[in-house]
Order: structure tokens, then C-alpha cells, then sequence
């Protein structure tokens, strides 16, 4: 009985060890100038903008990110720092593109939250996790995601 237990345990233990392996493998990017204005995973994958911008306008916020073949896109109301939840009767959109392929999230389709920390008119700062759905009904994970966008 006694060894059904240690390998039991020792079986909760390996899982545990890759349990936290698969987090480390998604840690935390800080924004800034070694790294990108814009940093996050796509479906564990680490992505670190090279450029990114700010579009303020009349009533909404569009923010774009892109490095290589891969881009971001956001768009929300300009109403300040909040949490700007994408669901049903909220017009916030989050959009990933490689390549051809573009994922969506909005008020239909995925779900997720683009939080803003910061916001003045030359510098906005905030963090979002959102999943996407294609097209052809696939999915994505755009997780940890964090932005400093200065201009």
C-alpha cells in the first residue's frame, strides 16, 4: 500500500514538474525598448511587436501591432482606463492576422479582455487576454499580453 501511494505521489509530482514548466514557458515579456511596444503569446508562441500605433478617433481607440507576417489589431471605445470586456453589446473588437489567416474576436465570436492602465493622448499603456475564432472555425489563445505605446 504504502508503494501504490509514492507512485501516486511521484505521478503527482512529474505532473506538477510539467505543470509548471509549461508556465514558465509563457512568462511575463515587459514592454520597453530591448524588447517591443507591444509584447504577447499567440497560442504559446511568443510574439514581440516591432512596431505598433495608436489611432484615436472620434469616439474609439484602434490600436495595430506588427512583427514579420504577424499582426494585432484592437479597437474600443474611448471611455478611459477600464476593463473593455469583447462579448455580446460591448463593440470592442481584437484581431490577429498571419499570413492570410485572420482571427476575431468581437461582439459574436470570442471572448476576452483588453484592460487600459494608462490613457493620454500620447501614451497608452494596458494588458489583454483574448481567444479568437477563425473563420474556418479554428481557435486562438492571445494570452499575457501587455502594451506600452508612446506617440
Amino acid at each position: 500500500m504504502g508503494e501504490a501511494i509514492r507512485r501516486g505521489a511521484t505521478g503527482a509530482l512529474a505532473s506538477l514538474v510539467v505543470a509548471l514548466a509549461a508556465c514558465e514557458s509563457e512568462s511575463i515579456i515587459e514592454p520597453g525598448p530591448d524588447t517591443g511596444p507591444l509584447t504577447a503569446y499567440i497560442d504559446g508562441e511568443a510574439f514581440i511587436a516591432e512596431t505598433a500605433l495608436v489611432d484615436r478617433l472620434q469616439t474609439h481607440i484602434v490600436v495595430t501591432a506588427s512583427s514579420g507576417d504577424r499582426s494585432l489589431r484592437f479597437e474600443f471605445p474611448d471611455l478611459g482606463t477600464r476593463n473593455y470586456v469583447i462579448g455580446p453589446g460591448n463593440p470592442v473588437i481584437a484581431e490577429v492576422t498571419i499570413g492570410s489567416s485572420t482571427w476575431r474576436a468581437d461582439e459574436t465570436t470570442g471572448n476576452g479582455t483588453i484592460t487600459v492602465r494608462e490613457s493620454i493622448p500620447s501614451y497608452l499603456a494596458g494588458s489583454f487576454d483574448v481567444r479568437l475564432e477563425g473563420s474556418d472555425g479554428s481557435t486562438m489563445a492571445l494570452t499575457s499580453g501587455l502594451f506600452v505605446i508612446i506617440g
